[in-house]
């Protein structure tokens, strides 16, 4: 009785021969050209994780922060607001401002440079061109 190879002895085996220049074919794709696509989809799809996950974050601790400002900004029925001088809310809801604009021209810079590194394949993927990706890279974080 004849036993097959397992998956993982093919795969070694192909990456030692595809070391060599000695490509296995597996159907009639390359089976190395299969794998390096097979791993670049997981990579793409963690990446895709990290950035859902980073970007809930941010806008969970925005969400906070702007609870937080709310809860504090209880207007005075005794002033109008012109007479009232600066307030610790008010700066508050400044600082919050400047540090949610901070946080958003972060994770821009971060998508756009993490969009320059991907190749023509992914691009293609995610349905945009390599101009699209480099005029989108082009762009200053304070443009959405």
């Amino acid at each position: 009785m004849e036993s097959r190879p397992s998956t993982l002895q093919f795969v070694v085996a192909t990456v030692i021969l595809g070391s060599l220049g000695i490509f296995a074919t597996q159907g009639q794709e390359p089976l190395a050209t299969a794998f390096q696509a097979k791993q670049r989809e997981r990579n793409s799809m963690k990446i895709q994780k990290q950035t859902n996950l980073r970007t809930q974050r941010a806008l969970a601790v925005d969400e906070a922060l702007d609870e937080s400002a709310k809860a504090l900004a209880a207007p005075d029925s005794d002033f109008h607001r012109i007479d009232r001088a600066p307030t610790v809310t008010s700066l508050l809801r400044i600082l919050h401002g400047l540090g949610r604009a901070y946080r958003l021209g972060r994770e821009r810079y971060r998508q756009r440079r993490q969009l320059m590194g991907m190749d023509n394949r992914e691009l293609k993927d995610i349905g945009i061109t390599r101009e699209q990706a480099e005029e989108e890279a082009r762009k200053p974080i304070w443009k959405g």
